[in-house]
């Protein structure tokens, strides 16, 4: 089978089951007609077998017998054991939509097939009312009745599920299925081109995107759809991404959507950062083992220590991604030395460390030299890339400790960097490849 190319695996197992089907449907039919011509009888017989064929590809699960109960009316591939057949399934998930109308004994497969699949959606961002989806570089949106005008609703939770490539056709039966828990319009199918070819101002690429919403004046109604919302999404996501702009505490229905969900990487965008919302993203990333999390907080006013928090994700998480662009004290906190806060950081279980903000100035000339002396001294492999403006007189670029120690930039742009010396090695490998890979498609 992993010899097979994908597109002709899909073509033949519908078909091979397709022509298996259709010749056991004439050998049933050349055996009621001579019943016929023998007994009168025969001819409901025949009537039975006709209306239950027709019928057969738009009854529910429930009807899940299958229509010849000889076996030996079965194709091979219907005779194969349940797991057997999802595992071929898995070479071609694509073509489950097809399979799917051979037969009911297909049918019952290929539906419980779905069912059980978990590895299907790719992202998951969950974004109340100060977040908006980007419609930008959207070139063709198939509407399934939603309306896109703004709701005065107290409570209001948009979705953009993005499910996997190649397990997008398993996603869609998925949603027929369940089908019966949504309001269909309040669902959007987005597609979004993009990677177009040199010289070529069409899109190579695509990826769909499904948009729900779930707005109400109770707060108990959008508990309940995203509580549906979970069973139907399954247990496994690779990314999640959590965007919240306004005061209500969209938290407190996130936490049951993603409880027992299994997922290795979270970002997280806030307008206002508060005590309690600080609370709900340690919690998650505890209780998920997350080992990677981004953090875009436009406001941090509001609470009353970001340096605390920070500090205790960083005994949680190994990579860390810091976003801050809107004032000129970096999380709003001024008079801190930034030094010893990321030192204690990268002391605890976080190894890599990356900040994103306007300005270098954050960083004390005595906060810059205690990381430089005393970072790569810790004892293991670490990778810190922040903004500094300490260097703009000289550039810097030594080694200590197996680990280069590299700054340069102006007074208003500049970085410093930590790294140990297989990380450095290793992007400079990549960036090679990705240079070659660019002059050999130019």
């Amino acid at each position: 089978l992993t010899a097979v190319p994908r597109s002709c695996l899909s073509i033949m197992l519908f078909y091979c089951a397709l022509i298996h089907h259709l010749s056991a449907i004439h050998s049933e039919f050349v055996h009621c007609f001579n019943q016929f011509t023998m007994e009168s009888s025969s001819l409901r017989k025949l009537s039975k077998l006709s209306l239950g064929s027709v019928h057969s590809q738009e009854e529910t699960l429930s009807s899940n017998t299958s229509v010849f109960h000889d076996p030996e009316s079965l194709s091979l591939l219907e005779q194969l054991p349940r797991e057997l057949l999802w595992t071929i399934f898995d070479f071609a998930p694509e073509s489950v939509h097809n399979i799917r109308l051979v037969s009911r004994q297909l049918r019952l497969r290929v539906e419980q097939y779905a069912a059980q699949k978990d590895n299907i959606i790719r992202t998951l961002t969950i974004l109340d009312k100060g977040f908006r989806i980007d419609k930008r570089n959207i070139k063709s949106v198939d509407s399934y009745g939603v309306d896109d005008k703004e709701e005065n609703d107290p409570y209001d939770l948009q979705l953009r599920i993005v499910p996997n490539k190649l397990m997008e056709s398993v996603f869609e039966l998925r949603l027929l299925i369940h089908q019966h828990l949504f309001d269909l319009k309040n669902l959007r199918k987005q597609i979004h081109f993009y990677g177009s070819s040199a010289g070529s101002s069409v899109p190579k690429n695509s990826e769909s995107a499904y948009i729900l919403k779930f707005n109400s004046v109770n707060a108990h109604d959008v508990e309940i759809g995203l509580k549906y919302l979970a069973e139907f999404i399954g247990r496994q996501v690779r990314e999640v991404y959590i965007l919240l702009g306004r005061e209500w505490n969209a938290m407190d229905f996130v936490d049951p959507l993603l409880h027992g969900m299994k997922f290795g990487y979270m970002k997280v965008s806030i307008l206002s950062l508060s005590r309690d919302l600080s609370n709900h993203v340690l919690n998650i990333t505890r209780t998920h083992g997350l080992d990677e999390i981004y953090l875009k907080i436009i406001n941090a006013g509001a609470l009353l220590d970001p340096v605390e928090m920070l500090i205790e994700l960083s005994t949680l998480v190994r990579t860390m991604h810091v976003y801050h662009n809107y004032t000129q004290d970096f999380l709003n906190v001024a008079n801190v030395e930034w030094g010893p806060v990321i030192l204690k950081m990268l002391n605890n279980k976080l190894d890599k460390l990356r900040i994103f903000t306007n300005s270098g100035e954050y960083l004390s000339r005595q906060s810059v030299d205690l990381i430089v002396e005393q970072v790569p001294n810790i004892g293991k492999q670490i990778d810190l890339c922040i903004p500094c403006t300490r260097f703009y007189e000289k550039v810097l670029d030594c080694t200590s400790h197996d680990h280069w120690v590299t700054a340069n930039g102006g007074p208003r742009s500049g970085s410093l960097k930590v790294q140990h010396i297989s990380i450095r090695e290793r992007e400079d490998r990549e960036l090679r490849a990705l240079l070659q890979s660019c002059q050999k498609h130019s």
